[in-house]
């Protein structure tokens, strides 16, 4: 997900990382920490699959709404 863009700074990869919310998605659906995801359709910065994504890291296997659905 980083690509390229953390290359060019020594320890960016590693930083972007500790700070990402999806590196902690094990430990929040562990912890039992309700969360709520609301996402614009027509955001034009974060395309709307990534909330998507983070719903199927935070949501039993049994809820998860999968790649497939993700991509329509």
């Amino acid at each position: 997900m980083l690509g390229t863009a953390t290359t060019a700074v020594p320890d960016a990869r590693e930083e972007c990382l500790a700070r990402s919310p999806a590196t902690y998605l094990d430990d929040i659906r562990d912890a039992g920490v309700p969360v709520y995801l609301g996402h614009g359709l027509q955001d034009g910065i974060v395309p709307p699959d990534a909330s998507l994504r983070i719903f199927d890291g935070l949501a039993d296997e049994d809820d998860r709404v999968g790649e497939q659905a993700a991509a329509n």
